[in-house]
């Protein structure tokens, strides 16, 4: 009894192993540089609805084991254009953030003493 109840818990196991698929790459900027700490999120494909989220390593490479389906895989970072890319499973390779800069026409700071009454 005790080999069939380590069977049934190995089978399921090994069961479960193989439904979980693993979604992997690497966030690079323009420069081929990588980007650590960037945000993945991986959206159901259906409905946007949130499976899983990571960020990426010191090297740029995210890792996200889901089981086998269709996502949209969001990777953002601060600096950078937000990028969606379609994908079910395996490894996405490289992927490029381009640069978002935003500049100001012109900045004014104001101050002004406090009044102060003796």
């Amino acid at each position: 009894m005790k080999q069939f109840f380590i069977l049934v818990v190995f089978s399921i196991c090994s069961v479960a192993s193989l439904m979980a698929q693993n979604i992997s790459g690497k966030v690079v900027d323009e420069k081929q540089e990588p980007i650590p700490y960037a945000s993945c999120v991986l959206m159901n494909a259906s409905d946007s609805t949130f499976v899983a989220g990571a960020a990426s390593n010191l090297d740029g490479v995210f890792n996200l084991n889901v089981p086998e389906a269709s996502y949209i895989i969001q990777i953002s970072y601060i600096g950078y254009k937000t990028k969606e890319i379609t994908c079910s499973s395996g490894d996405l390779g490289t992927i490029v953030l381009d640069v978002d800069t935003q500049t100001l026409d012109e900045v004014v700071v104001k101050g002004e003493r406090p009044l102060v009454k003796m």
